[in-house]
């Protein structure tokens, strides 16, 4: 069967719920269930992030939605994430290296339906099935800025106490 591209438009807070339990589960509202479950092991997931306008990381789907509390997905004191997914991530960003969607816009097949001041219209709702082209263009970019990291780690000097 031949994966699909999905971006997830989700809370920078439920972005963050994964990264605590390291991006190996996501959680999932019950209003969005009939929406995730057209989604199949071996899928991949963007995450992008509407309170920031910006792309966080991605993810590959490792597991059917099911109904669990575990682990508890509870955000600003209410947990209606009672649905979870298992995920393994791919390439994730540190928040100060997300991506601006409105600078990758213009390079997107998904957003040439609507006028760049209609972008915002784009992300509304919770999944969205995107151009193969345009995941692996804003996961490449994720790569890159993951590899300068990485550099820029090892090329620092030590610093001796």
């Amino acid at each position: 069967m031949t994966k699909s591209y999905w971006m997830l438009v989700d809370s920078v807070d439920s972005f963050r719920k994964s990264k605590e339990h390291d991006f190996k589960v996501h959680g999932v509202k019950a209003l969005q269930v009939k929406k995730v479950q057209r989604m199949t092991e071996g899928d991949q997931l963007l995450f992008y992030l509407f309170d920031l306008k910006q792309f966080g990381g991605t993810a590959i789907l490792t597991s059917s939605i099911r109904e669990s509390t575990d682990p508890s997905w509870n955000i600003a004191g209410a947990d209606d994430y009672r649905y979870r997914i298992s995920i393994k991530p791919e390439s994730i960003l540190e928040e100060a290296k997300f991506i601006d969607a409105f600078q990758i816009g213009p390079s997107l097949q998904y957003l040439r339906r609507w006028p760049p001041e209609s972008w915002p219209l784009a992300f509304i709702g919770y999944l969205h099935l995107i151009p193969k082209l345009d995941f692996l263009l804003i996961e490449e970019e994720m790569k890159k800025i993951n590899r300068n990291r990485r550099t820029t780690q090892r090329n620092e000097p030590s610093r001796k106490p």
